[in-house]
């Protein structure tokens, strides 16, 4: 009576970065507390990375998704948000084998996003209008 649906998964996006999200988040905020903001964010990434690499070991990775699926969708990193938003879909629904392909999923578009955001944020050509926040974006590892 009730097919069987195999999992699917998002729809990939194109960008791991709309330019144009992180456009808006700097005129709302004003580019200095994007720029603190972004920071932050990347500063902070290896280490939830790490805690989501190592989720079976140290507890559900649940929280470690949640915890990057506004920050990365206020940034305009889409992918990761995505891939976040699966992710923990999964896991709510006790999807554990399906979580564990999606942690990859997440792991791939952090780094794809934080190298997109660096690049964004750094100077270069087509980044004229973040220049100012050059100085606050530090690369991490």
């Amino acid at each position: 009576m009730f097919e069987t649906f195999a999992a699917v998964e998002p729809i990939p996006l194109r960008q791991p970065l709309d330019r144009a999200m992180l456009t808006r988040l700097s005129d709302e905020l004003g580019e200095e507390a994007c720029a603190r903001l972004a920071a932050a964010f990347l500063d902070e990434l290896p280490q939830r990375t790490s805690r989501l690499r190592k989720g079976s070991e140290s507890g559900c990775p649940l929280a470690e998704a949640q915890a990057l699926t506004a920050p990365a969708a206020n940034l305009g990193l889409v992918r990761l948000a995505s891939a976040c938003r699966a992710l923990s879909a999964a896991l709510r629904a006790g999807r554990r084998h399906e979580a564990e392909g999606l942690v990859g999923s997440v792991l791939d578009a952090a780094e794809e996003g934080a190298d997109a955001l660096r690049d964004a944020l750094l100077p270069g050509p087509g980044s004229s209008r973040f220049k100012s926040l050059a100085k606050d974006i530090v690369r991490t590892p």
